[in-house]
């Protein structure tokens, strides 16, 4: 490639072909599933990458069409090109990676980059690995995240059946605010530094706050007008529920806005206004087929996603970021006085001080250093540039101008930094009487809100079917696996064999037969099914000619036999039980405060 130093080549001058092999040797191991490649150049290293190992994908990302046109000229590269092992992105956009790599079994995956590439193309090659890089830590985060949360989201989502019927969707929300300035509070420890300008705010600009923020902020006496909750666990329903700044008349309160899958005491007991968001899982999908759906919004591993896409969603312009440090500047994960900094410090002796357990969170992420603001060296984790990574791609895409006010912190990239302190006045001008009035408008279209019998009655009957149909699959399920218990490890004969696999080929159709049945049961299964994938993907069975099968990974493949029935067995007992008590719930809300509630 001819550039105004001279020229670059793309492989060795002299021999291509070894230098192929001896990069393929230094960088991969032969094990691996996929490799992600930046540089297409003219194919000798794509060709020994497949020669190495039979099974890898490679995906190729090549900047340069005119390159490739050159490639195809230059080579017979029919082996790559008709590949079903390799996938070609050409140009520059972003990657779909969640699309490129859907099976949450493959985890042995590698970035390579030719050296010629990084010469010619740094700045795409940079954004290529940096995109690879978000892509794969928030892939971890998600399977750990779900790995964890699958049957508390199940549960609490069905436990909540009854708001998807009685509150107000976001919907509610859309453009509300057009023109109106607004302030999404974040809980890192900058916003300390930022409460006083905040609080001179409050009369004009609408406030979003995180929920982790709320008690420090209302303490200091400032009220936001929503408060965003996405948490599922039962700690975060404290932030809502324990602190005397919120035993106050609801008209006092702000808004709650939460995701169906919150701990139900938050839903439940909070005394303020409500609004419900749809859910982003099968569960809260089904209900929502009866409820209506209730708005979506982003879901980023962050309760400050959240935040700041409501505020997009009112139409607020501009948007103000305050506490997104994105960082432990001060070795301080929350801002003093939220909840989690007192639960911390509530859990704290001297074997095992506060600061011990902020400093055991931070290590847990990976940490590095990175430049914040100023340019000053602070402490940041790979969970951090997950958020800031979809921060920076949002921000691109917003209408309203967005603000990183917040004193302290990283740099986002595309938004701008500018200290709270040099647009106060500019907002406390532009916002004068148009907040007072939306607000109240929006407060009193909530508080006149009337529960959907007709839809709850739909669903309560639709519960009651589904409640059936995993009484069925539980039947249906212990006799698989009964019958691959007497598979044994060692069949008499193939004949017996086949007859068994028959009557589970049987089984399977029957439980696969109900598309809500199975949607609701993979919810519940998602650890059973990550790791059973995980098992088939590394056996590699041969069969032999004659006699009784006698494979590799027969007793193996009987395992995951027993643990996938042994799964379902357990997940449809689960989902009954919870589904009888959603509809003990629902009944509740037509019975009592149905149109036939008198009688």
């Amino acid at each position: 490639v001819e550039r105004e130093a001279g020229a670059i080549p793309l492989h060795s001058r002299t021999d291509p072909t070894t230098e192929a092999k001896r990069w393929t040797a230094g960088n991969t191991d032969g094990e691996e599933q996929v490799v992600f490649l930046f540089g297409f150049g003219l194919g000798y290293h794509i060709e020994e990458l497949l020669a190495s190992n039979e099974e890898v994908l490679i995906v190729v990302f090549e900047p340069s069409p005119t390159i490739f046109s050159a490639a195809l000229r230059e080579r017979d590269l029919t082996s790559v090109i008709k590949s079903d092992r390799v996938r070609i992105i050409l140009g520059e956009e972003s990657a779909p990676f969640d699309i490129l790599v859907s099976d949450p079994s493959i985890t042995r995956m590698k970035f390579l980059s030719l050296r010629s590439y990084q010469t010619l193309f740094p700045d795409a090659s940079i954004k290529r690995k940096k995109e690879y890089v978000s892509w794969l830590n928030r892939r971890q985060i998600n399977t750990a995240t779900i790995r964890r949360f699958d049957r508390l989201w199940t549960s609490n989502t069905f436990k909540n059946s009854t708001y998807f019927f009685s509150l107000k969707g976001i919907e509610v929300m859309k453009e509300r605010f057009q023109g109106i300035p607004a302030v999404v509070l974040c809980a890192g420890p900058s916003l300390e530094q930022d409460i006083g300008n905040l609080r001179k705010l409050s009369g004009t600009a609408v406030i979003f706050a995180v929920d982790t923020a709320l008690r420090p902020i209302m303490k200091r006496g400032i009220v936001p007008d929503f408060v965003v909750s996405v948490d599922p666990q039962w700690v975060n329903s404290f932030i809502l529920l324990s602190d005397p700044q919120l035993d106050k008349e609801p008209s006092e309160l702000p808004v709650l806005v939460s995701d169906p899958a919150v701990y139900p005491a938050t839903l439940r007991e909070y005394r303020g206004l409500k609004i419900i968001t749809s859910s982003v899982f099968a569960p809260g999908r089904v209900i929502e087929r009866f409820s209506g759906p209730k708005g979506t919004i982003a879901a980023g591993g962050s309760v400050a996603v959240a935040a700041y896409d409501l505020a997009r969603i009112s139409g607020a312009d501009p948007i103000l970021l305050l506490g997104l440090d994105l960082s432990y500047s001060t070795t301080r994960t929350h801002l003093s006085g939220s909840f989690h900094d007192l639960f911390l410090r509530s859990r704290a002796h001297r074997l095992d001080t506060a600061h011990t357990q902020m400093m055991r969170y931070i290590a847990g992420g990976d940490p590095f250093v990175e430049g914040d603001k100023k340019g000053d060296p602070v402490l940041t984790d790979r969970r951090m540039m997950l958020y800031r990574s979809w921060f920076e791609n949002e921000a691109m895409k917003s209408k309203a101008r967005t603000i990183n006010a917040s004193s302290g912190g990283l740099s986002i990239e595309g938004i701008e930094n500018i200290p709270i302190e040099e647009l106060r006045h500019e907002l406390v001008k532009g916002g004068s009487l148009m907040k007072p009035e939306a607000v109240s408008k929006l407060r009193e279209e909530l508080l006149a809100a009337l529960p959907d019998f007709e839809r709850a009655f739909l669903f309560l009957d639709f519960l009651e079917a589904l409640i059936k149909k995993l009484e069925a699959v539980y039947r249906l399920a212990k006799q698989g696996l009964s019958l691959v218990k007497s598979a044994g490890s060692k069949p008499e004969s193939r004949e017996s064999l086949a007859r068994i696999t028959g009557k589970l080929d049987e089984i399977d159709r029957e439980i696969l037969s109900d598309r809500d049945t199975n949607n609701i049961l993979s919810m519940v299964m998602q650890t059973s099914i990550a790791d059973i994938l995980g098992k088939v993907k590394k056996t590699k069975p041969s069969v032999e000619s004659e006699g009784p099968p006698r494979t590799e990974g027969y007793e193996s493949a009987l395992e995951n036999s027993r643990v996938l029935y042994r799964s379902i067995e357990e997940g449809a007992q689960f989902l009954s039980g919870l589904l009888e008590k959603s509809s003990k719930r629902i009944q509740e809300l037509v019975i009592e405060k149905g149109p036939h509630a008198d009688k």
